[in-house]
């Protein structure tokens, strides 16, 4: 176990911890979100088949209370109450294509640390941490491989989430300019 004596921040902790790993395949779940009991079992299956492949995506479970509002924005299919399947698409021509402005992957795919040190990890460049590596990853050639299970699920549940804070702000940069 790693224990910071200071917050880092989220870039610095992210490097910190692929840094510290020992493993080829990475991937970050959030704190406030969940994997389903087959996640690991369905990625590695998935990986061991696509070994030329550097990211490894999958649909993911929407759910809190703010999800229905995500759910509207992304055209997620309802399951049950505050809980919505949200269906990526398959990593075309076209999905690479949009990926300048539209991400097709979701922030705890897993990825390979030779991809990851490929296009030199992290960077704190005021963009979602997640997007900004996997799109330097694809646009550097890596293979981008979906995963079609919902075996990830991610809480939407304030306004204060890294996401929303990084558009905000991007949206009033944008205007200042």
């Amino acid at each position: 176990m790693i224990i910071n004596e200071q917050n880092l921040g989220i870039i610095d902790n992210f490097r910190l911890a692929v840094e510290s790993s020992i493993g080829e395949l990475v991937v970050f779940v959030g704190a406030d979100n969940r994997i389903t009991p087959d996640f690991i079992e369905k990625y590695l299956n998935v990986a061991s088949k696509n070994p030329d492949a550097a990211i490894y995506c999958n649909d993911i479970i929407i759910f809190g209370p703010r999800a229905s509002k995500l759910a509207g924005e992304t055209n997620s299919s309802y399951i049950e109450k505050d809980r919505y399947q949200w269906r990526f698409p398959s990593p075309d021509n076209e999905a690479i294509d949009n990926l300048k402005d539209t991400n097709f992957m979701n922030c705890s795919s897993m990825y390979r640390r030779t991809w990851y040190d490929k296009v030199g990890g992290y960077k704190d460049n005021k963009k979602a941490e997640d997007f900004d590596l996997f799109r330097r990853i694809v646009f550097a050639g890596g293979k981008p491989i979906h995963i079609p299970h919902a075996t990830f699920e991610y809480r939407q549940h304030s306004l204060e989430q890294a996401n929303t804070v990084i558009q905000t702000e991007n949206i009033i940069a944008d205007l200042q300019e």
